[in-house]
């Protein structure tokens, strides 16, 4: 098996745009070895032979591509990029998918550094987009159902009849603070209540809002990233709170 000091070198540049700086250091040692020596052992060469299939320049130049999207789409702040950005990073600061918690841990750092960004945007100001950052979220094992999410049809339209699922006398509820992208809790929306239930056998749905601050556990059927404001009537008196996707079905 031969390699040239060429492969190793522009591969070690590959793994250094691709952030993957440790790769990067072993493989520039490694050809500045071949150098200085002439030589590597068999070991080397197997080891550089692997990064070199792992991560082709085919894979850095689609890399560049996305950044080069991205970068465009914040500079002419496209607000479904936004969206999804706000979207993305309330997963991982809102921590409340238990079964990903570990998973959530490692990237909430990066999210909320990029929420304060986002903010920032929001209070008027024209920060850079930390690229890295976003590129980081966008590479986890979370990013594909985040997105079919974001992009879902919602399961219920306002005006449709609904019910809370179950025969517990409470419901989890939410109250939504309209207050944008503040410092408090990372410009979460809203906080969780809980409601008598028998009021709401019966409840129009008012308003449709995406919010994976909200979710738990992602369900294909009974969703869960969305919440809704119902309205219940009751006995000449209205009461309304916001719920989980996941938390309500049609009155049939």
């Amino acid at each position: 098996m031969t390699i040239t000091i060429e492969q190793i070198t522009k591969t070690a540049e590959i793994c250094k745009g691709l952030g993957k700086a440790s790769k990067a250091h072993v493989l520039q040692s490694i050809a500045d070895q071949y150098v200085e020596k002439g030589q590597i052992s068999s070991r080397q060469i197997e080891w550089c032979q692997e990064q070199i299939e792992a991560f082709p320049v085919e894979m850095y130049e689609e890399q560049v591509r996305k950044r080069n999207e991205w970068q465009a789409l914040w500079d002419a702040k496209d607000e479904q990029f936004l969206k999804w950005i706000d979207f993305l990073t309330l997963f991982y600061v809102s921590q409340r998918s238990v079964p990903n918690h570990g998973h959530i841990q490692w990237y909430r750092g990066c999210a909320s550094e990029l929420r304060r960004t986002l903010g920032m945007y929001y209070d008027g100001l024209d920060p850079d987009l930390h690229l890295p950052r976003l590129e980081r979220l966008e590479g986890s094992k979370m990013r594909d159902k985040l997105w079919a999410c974001f992009n879902s049809t919602p399961l219920y339209a306002v005006g449709d009849l609904v019910s809370i699922r179950g025969t517990a006398p409470t419901f989890p509820s939410w109250r939504i603070i309209r207050y944008g992208h503040e410092e408090f809790r990372d410009g979460l929306h809203g906080y969780q209540d809980r409601k008598v239930a028998k009021p709401y056998k019966t409840a129009l749905v008012a308003e449709v809002l995406n919010a994976t601050f909200a979710c738990r556990q992602m369900h294909k059927s009974k969703g869960s990233t969305r919440l809704y404001k119902i309205v219940a009537f009751s006995a000449g008196q209205s009461d309304e709170t916001w719920v989980c996707e996941s938390d309500i079905k049609l009155v049939k």
